[in-house]
């Protein structure tokens, strides 16, 4: 078993839950989170240039079967990659596989 913990743009969550639904996917957990790095974001605001420090993200985490990880990354990198990396530098995220030992439910 693998954990999957997929750090995506807030706007791709309604369509990536429901691909991961079809996947059959039945449990995830999502938050948002703020994430810093040394490559700042450049935004225009009414003509006006902004350095962003911190870029709002939404962690998605869900527990799949090592059948199954491929499959759900690929899903992941399709629908959440904007391609826009080369355009801001920022990137749309990343996506982690850790496995797990062992699961205790409670």
């Amino acid at each position: 078993m693998k954990k999957i913990e997929a750090y995506i743009r807030p706007f791709k969550l309604e369509e990536l839950k429901k691909e991961l639904l079809a996947l059959g996917v039945s449990e995830l957990r999502f938050f948002p989170v703020q994430e810093w790095s040394e490559v700042h974001v450049q935004e225009f605001y009414r003509g006006t240039v902004f350095e962003v420090d911190f870029v709002t993200r939404t962690v998605l985490m869900l527990l799949v079967e090592d059948e199954a990880v491929d499959r759900v990354v690929g899903v992941i990198q399709n629908l959440c990659s904007t391609g826009s990396r080369q355009d801001s530098g920022e990137g749309d995220g990343r996506v982690l596989v850790i496995p797990v030992e062992r699961e205790v439910r409670l």
